[in-house]
């Protein structure tokens, strides 16, 4: 390496005495330049800091609302709320369709990856996808087993400036049609509108989907499976998920998001959402 440095106001070389038979001609037409040489010695602790960069672990955390893709590298679906069971083993809840048409692995199960928004597959594994449910209730869980993940109660919201990051800090129960329902997701990220219907039902494909919070929101293929939830402009950033988006409906002037209550859920299996602290 060459370099000018302003404390010795000359040119500095540094050199390496295992290099200096190859640097020979090179040494020998620089010396009438008076440069200072510089000699560095391999450090007795070069093998012992090399491994300790190499054991460092590469841990990524996951958002709410970024993607999923499967061991093909095609994106499915989106991340849900972060939920624990008894025995303190962690899920991710998502959209039990995401199973359909997907390659297993040998146990039966889809394995997932994360799949950050603008991003190319990462194959980063989260886990298999372990509980399915389609029909009459869509929804599923991811066990997160890969414990390089950095685990969070964090809803993505990077398309507003003010507040990139959204934490849950509860859950909530919609009761009645006329509120406001927003959704992260990977395909069209946040998107919200009014609460239209209440325990809907849709059939898709002959699939029956029942118990279904219906709101006027944008959601595409890929969004199922983000979060669905409420918030007050005085208390952000902090939210209350309610859900998560498992369908959409859109036409010329109608767009609907269909979402399961995450009563639903609760319902089935004995898990505990995660709360940002």
């Amino acid at each position: 390496m060459i370099g000018i440095n302003p404390k010795f106001n000359n040119i500095v070389i540094y050199l390496n005495k295992k290099d200096n038979e190859t640097n020979k001609n090179f040494i020998d037409s620089a010396t009438k330049f008076y440069p200072i040489m510089i000699y560095s010695t391999r450090s007795k602790n070069s093998t012992t800091l090399r491994s300790k960069i190499e054991e460092r672990q590469k841990y990524t955390r996951i958002l709410d609302g970024e993607g999923l893709h499967n061991i093909d590298g095609e994106q499915v679906c989106s991340v849900g709320p972060l939920m624990r069971d008894n025995s303190n083993q962690f899920f991710y809840l998502t959209a039990g369709h995401c199973f359909e048409n997907q390659p297993l692995n040998p146990a039966g199960f889809v394995d997932f990856y994360y799949l950050p928004w603008y991003s190319q597959p990462t194959y980063d594994y989260i886990g298999p996808l372990e509980h399915v449910s389609i029909s009459p209730y869509d929804f599923g869980l991811i066990h997160v087993i890969n414990p390089n993940m950095l685990l969070s109660a964090i809803i993505k919201n990077n398309d507003y400036e003010r507040y990139q990051e959204l934490f849950i800090e509860d859950s909530a129960s919609v009761i009645s049609a006329g509120g406001h329902l927003c959704k992260s997701g990977y395909t069209t990220h946040v998107t919200c509108g009014e609460v239209t219907e209440i325990t809907a039902g849709i059939i898709i494909d002959n699939v029956v989907k029942l118990e279904l919070i219906m709101f006027d929101a944008v959601s595409f293929e890929g969004d199922s499976g983000g979060p669905v939830y409420s918030k007050a402009l005085h208390l952000e950033p902090f939210v209350t998920v309610v859900g998560i988006a498992v369908s959409d409906f859109t036409s010329d002037d109608i767009d609907r998001t269909a979402a399961l209550p995450l009563d639903v859920v609760h319902r089935v299996f004995n898990l505990t959402l995660i709360l940002a602290p």
